[in-house]
């Protein structure tokens, strides 16, 4: 079973809950699919549309380089036909990510993350700060199915920071717990599965008291997938309701998401295009009244063969 990294960017404040997870095999998938593709760079352009047409012109988004087994090397980051930014990236040669780095526009270091593995499996960060001093340190733990248990962060002085820790069962993440400096609980995530899916999350604060639920359905219709988020307030004695619907084709690629009010209108729309290959060719972004409002395409250059 693949490992999972967990990333988390440490702030001065107490950080709030998030998911922490991000699918090794998801990124494995992709990266795959630029292999075989043989891409190179990639080119991110957003385009507005007038009147239900598409602008000539389009504003540069990202250009991103790859290496030959399609992982990214270097992202530069655009804003108003400028570089906002640049991400520098490198590997071992098992492609797991031994350095993170962001500059930005006169390319000076904002931020650096150094990984460590053990066969593969992500152990440790390290983490620097603008100037390249120590900031703060991830420890992650794991169990016999290679399932992160826990992480702790230490501060730059060798002090625990916060915790996590994570509950399995048949290897499904069934609790994740956030602890603070002090030990004591600062929030919670319980997850609920039906049929090897997962049916709903339940957001707990320090108190105990849940203040989001995200449920899901998975009509059999198209690989549809609904996600419902209800949260809680002191403010509003119902809790606010947002719906998002994500379908996805054969190739388990979404094609079209949607956000909608709870009386079935449209917020917004996603249409997303791909090549062959199953790499993101255009993403059409269409309002409530369902009008396209902009467009971001992908231009690749690719390796000689």
């Amino acid at each position: 079973m693949k490992s999972y990294i967990v990333v988390f960017i440490l702030l001065i404040h107490t950080p709030m809950f998030t998911q922490s997870f991000v699918n090794q095999d998801e990124i494995e998938v992709e990266s795959h699919r630029r292999k075989l593709s043989g891409i190179k760079s990639c080119t991110k352009m957003d385009y507005t549309y007038s009147f239900g047409k598409m602008s000539s012109s389009g504003e540069l988004l990202e250009y991103i380089e790859y290496n030959k087994d399609g992982f990214y090397l270097l992202k530069k980051i655009y804003e108003d036909g400028q570089i906002k930014s640049y991400e520098v990236c490198e590997y071992d040669e098992d492609n797991n990510l031994v350095a993170f780095s962001e500059f930005d526009s006169f390319y000076n270091l904002i931020y650096k993350r150094i990984n460590k593995y053990k066969n593969s499996i992500h152990t440790e960060s390290v983490n620097f700060d603008m100037n390249g001093n120590f900031h703060y340190k991830e420890i992650y733990k794991y169990d016999s199915q290679n399932n992160c248990t826990g992480k702790d962060v230490f501060t730059w002085d060798g002090n625990l920071y916060y915790k996590h820790i994570y509950n399995y069962n048949h290897n499904k993440l069934v609790e994740e717990v956030f602890y603070d400096t002090l030990g004591n609980i600062h929030q919670k995530v319980i997850y609920e599965y039906s049929k090897n899916k997962k049916i709903k999350e339940s957001l707990y604060d320090d108190k105990g008291i849940v203040f989001e639920e995200r449920l899901y359905e998975y009509p059999s219709k198209n690989k549809t997938t609904i996600k419902t988020n209800y949260y809680f307030t002191s403010l509003s004695p119902e809790p606010v309701k947002t719906n998002l619907t994500k379908v996805t084709n054969d190739k388990d690629l979404i094609i079209e998401e949607y956000s909608e009010k709870e009386n079935k209108i449209i917020n917004w729309r996603n249409i997303f295009r791909y090549d062959k290959n199953g790499n993101p060719i255009e993403e059409i972004h269409h309002n409530s009244l369902d009008e396209p409002v902009s467009s971001i395409t992908y231009k690749y250059e690719y390796f000689p063969k």
